[in-house]
């Protein structure tokens, strides 16, 4: 389960946290059903778990920055871009993905709960599927918002100007990006009527994570505004050098990302400094990029506010899955560690 949620985390971050979410449920009603005991907390563990390599696959909020031309990191970079190529479809960000599933997969089957002692299964209400019935069609109006026809056809024309923006040579960035997911929503839902209840639906599972974005934003802006992310992050990259560099980036970008659990926003004020410093060092800006990247997913582990939509799915609260996902965090740590020291040398 947690390497179908880890594939889904590299598409997009946001189908990681549903996919685990749905499947953790959907695995522990199938074996409860079947009298096959399964232990729910590890379970909802093993999907959140997928997360943890969101910022090495294809929605990459950071590397999809820095390819992107005008971009908040473009002085950094002297003006330049860093393509999606030198950054999360290099040879050694995919090899080290590969890696991170392998260990933290192995690691799960390990620490996974055994005995009947041990185990808490999924609560039999909570098993059971709640039926939804259709709503009835009585006007023109509501056939309409129940045809597939809109939505196809606006989910085709999105599909052609992505496919000729290749075609001419364009590159893969932040808008392409969203672009690709709408164009792929609006192919997938059967009507724009099912496209706006499915959104209704996501909305309620995410609205604790809506009501945190101000704190988070004001812990931000005092962070940035006292310099206290400047210190922090140039109190470890003085203690570095060359091929230590990576290594300390990401240990920065975990200790921040810690208390300010957004990708962007810790890109926006902790990537250009991370990149001025390293570019003093000599250091590759995609060793840099991505090291403040994995910093990011890191810690997600123990941060509970990417955990809120799927606990709420689930039913779990935090302290049921907290001690899977520290030894997660753990094992995941020392694959990162390891492959920037390697990729430096």
């Amino acid at each position: 389960m947690f390497v179908v949620a880890a594939a889904a985390a590299l598409i997009t971050w946001g189908l990681g946290l549903v996919v685990g979410a749905l499947m953790a449920r959907e695995v522990a009603a199938r074996g409860r059903g079947r009298g096959v005991q399964l232990h729910f907390p590890m379970l909802g563990a093993s999907g959140f778990a997928g997360f943890v390599v969101w910022h090495m696959g294809y929605s990459a909020s950071g590397p999809l920055t820095a390819a992107t031309e005008g971009s908040f990191l473009t002085e950094s970079l002297g003006g330049q871009t860093v393509p999606i190529t030198e950054t999360v479809f290099s040879t050694w960000n995919m090899l080290a993905a590969a890696a991170t599933v392998l260990v933290v997969g192995l690691t799960l089957y390990l620490i996974a709960p055994r005995g009947e002692t041990r185990i808490i299964e999924l609560p039999a209400q909570k098993a059971e599927k709640q039926e939804v019935e259709a709503a009835p069609l009585e006007t023109p109006a509501d056939r309409l918002d129940a045809s597939r026809v809109p939505t196809l056809l606006v989910g085709l024309a999105l599909t052609v100007y992505l496919v000729r923006h290749f075609v001419l040579g364009g590159t893969l960035t932040l808008d392409i990006v969203n672009w690709s997911f709408l164009a792929l929503i609006l192919l997938l839902t059967r009507s724009a009527h099912e496209l706006i209840a499915l959104t209704a639906k996501a909305a309620s599972n995410v609205g604790e994570i809506l009501l945190q974005f101000p704190l988070y934003a004001g812990i931000l802006g005092m962070m940035t505004a006292t310099g206290l992310i400047t210190v922090l992050s140039d109190a470890l990259v003085s203690v570095s050098n060359p091929v230590t560099f990576g290594l300390f980036a990401f240990l920065a970008a975990g200790l921040v990302n810690f208390f300010v659990p957004s990708g962007g926003g810790q890109f926006a004020v902790q990537g250009p400094i991370m990149l001025s410093a390293g570019a003093e060092l000599g250091v590759d800006p995609a060793v840099t990029i991505m090291a403040v990247s994995y910093g990011d997913q890191w810690t997600n582990m123990i941060q509970p506010f990417w955990a809120i939509p799927l606990l709420a799915i689930a039913g779990l609260k935090m302290r049921d899955i907290l001690g899977y996902t520290t030894i997660v965090l753990i094992a995941s740590g020392l694959v990162f560690a390891a492959t920037l020291l390697l990729v430096s040398l």
